[in-house]
C-alpha cells in the first residue's frame, strides 16, 4: 500500500469525525486520532508527503487541519455559550440596579470564557458568537466603571424592541431567533458531562429569558402590518417552532433543571424526522444567505446562527432517535432517516470551516 493509500483511508475517519462532532464530540475524537495515526504512517513510509503537489491530498490535508479546529471549537462552545447564558443574566442585573449580582454573574461569564479560550483560541472569532461576546466584555467595562444606577442599552440585540428606529418585523425576527437560541443553549448546557448543579441557576434563567422572547416575539408577530415579507415570517415562525420543541426537552423542578427522562416515553417517529427536517431548512436557509455574496455583518452573523441551531437541532434529532427507535434496516423509516441525513450532510458540508 502507497503513502497515499494509507492516507487516503485515513482520510475517511476525519470526515466521519467531522460528522460526529455535535452528536458525539468523544467519539468523534477518536475518529480524528485514528485519522492522524493513518497520517503519520504515511508519512513513514514517505518523508516527503506532506510536500504532495496533487491538489486532492492538499485539499484534504487543509480539510482536515480544519477539522482538528471545528473539534476543539465544538468542545469549548458549550463552555462560552455557559459563559454567555451568565453574562446575560448579568445584564438582567444590572437593568434592576442590582450591581452586585451583575458584577457576579459577569464574574463567571469571564471564567467560561477563559476556560473556552483554553480550548480554543478561535471561540471569541467564531462569527456565530463574536457580537455577543463584544456585548458581553463592553458589559465588564461598563460594570466596572458606571454607578450602581447606570443603565447603557448594550445590548441591542435582545433588547432592540426599545429602539424607535428599529421595526416590527427587526424586532420579531430577532426575538424569535434569541428565543430559539437561548433554549437551545440550554439543552447544550446540560448535556454536556461539565454541568454541575450549581450551573442550574443559570440555565433556569435561561429558559425564562427564551420564554420571554418567544412571547415578545409573537407579540411583534401580530403587528405585522398586512404585505409585509412572507419569508420572514416564515423564519420568525419557523424560530418559534424550535424553541418550543426545545423546552418540551427540558423538565424544570424546584432549583433543577434537567433534560426530560427520555426513557420513560417514546417520542414520536413524526417529531423526530420533523426536527431533522428543521435541521435542513436552517441549513440551507444560512447557505442561501452567505451565497447571495452579502458582506452586511448582521446578515452573515444570522447565517452563522442558523449553521448553528441546525447542527444542534439536528444532533437533537440523532439523540433521540438512538434512545427510542429501533428500526430495521430497509424499512420505510430507516429509508427516510437515511435519506434526511444524506441531505443534512450534503448541506452541512457546504458550511465554511
Amino acid at each position: 500500500m502507497t503513502a497515499t493509500q494509507l492516507y487516503l483511508k485515513g482520510y475517511s475517519y476525519c470526515l466521519e469525525a467531522n460528522r460526529l462532532r455535535y452528536i458525539n464530540l468523544l467519539t468523534a475524537k477518536n475518529k480524528y486520532q485514528t485519522y492522524l495515526d493513518y497520517k503519520a504512517k504515511a508519512i513513514q513510509l514517505d518523508s516527503h508527503f506532506l510536500a504532495t503537489s496533487d491538489p486532492l491530498i492538499r485539499s484534504n490535508l487543509n480539510y482536515c487541519d480544519a477539522v482538528s479546529n471545528n473539534l476543539a471549537l465544538t468542545e469549548a462552545q458549550p463552555l462560552m455559550e455557559k459563559g454567555l447564558t451568565a453574562c446575560f443574566a448579568a445584564k438582567q442585573a444590572q437593568q434592576k440596579n442590582n450591581t452586585t449580582s451583575a458584577k457576579q454573574y459577569w464574574a463567571q461569564y469571564q471564567s467560561q470564557k477563559n476556560a473556552a479560550l483554553q480550548i480554543s483560541d478561535q471561540i471569541n472569532r467564531s462569527t456565530a458568537m463574536i457580537h455577543r461576546i463584544q456585548q458581553c466584555d463592553a458589559l465588564g467595562k461598563t460594570l466596572n466603571t458606571a454607578s450602581p444606577s447606570a443603565s447603557t442599552p448594550l445590548f441591542n440585540l435582545l433588547f432592540r424592541q426599545q429602539a424607535a428606529q428599529t421595526s416590527t418585523q427587526q424586532q420579531a425576527s430577532e426575538l424569535a431567533l434569541e428565543a430559539a437560541h437561548s433554549c437551545l443553549s440550554v439543552q447544550t448546557l446540560i448535556r454536556d458531562p461539565r454541568f454541575k448543579n450549581e450551573d442550574a441557576t443559570i440555565a433556569i434563567h435561561a429558559v425564562q429569558m427564551s420564554k420571554r422572547f418567544a412571547a415578545q416575539a409573537q407579540t411583534a408577530l401580530e403587528k405585522m402590518p398586512s404585505g409585509i415579507n412572507q419569508e420572514e415570517v416564515q423564519q420568525v415562525n419557523q424560530q418559534l417552532f424550535i424553541q418550543a420543541r426545545c423546552l418540551e426537552k427540558i423538565q424544570i423542578t424546584t432549583g433543577s433543571i434537567s433534560t426530560a427522562n427520555k426513557n420513560d416515553r417514546v417520542i414520536p417517529f413524526n417529531n423526530i424526522t420533523q426536527d431533522m427536517e428543521t435541521a435542513i431548512e436552517l441549513c440551507e436557509a444560512a447557505r442561501v444567505l452567505l451565497a447571495n455574496n452579502n458582506n452586511e455583518f448582521s446578515v452573515r452573523e444570522k447565517a452563522y446562527r442558523f449553521f448553528e441551531e441546525s447542527a444542534q437541532v439536528f444532533s437533537g434529532a440523532q439523540k433521540d432517535l438512538s434512545l427510542n427507535q429501533k428500526l430495521a434496516a430497509g424499512s420505510k423509516e430507516y429509508q427516510k432517516i437515511t435519506k434526511l441525513t444524506q441531505a443534512y450532510h450534503r448541506c452541512e458540508d457546504t458550511r465554511p470551516q
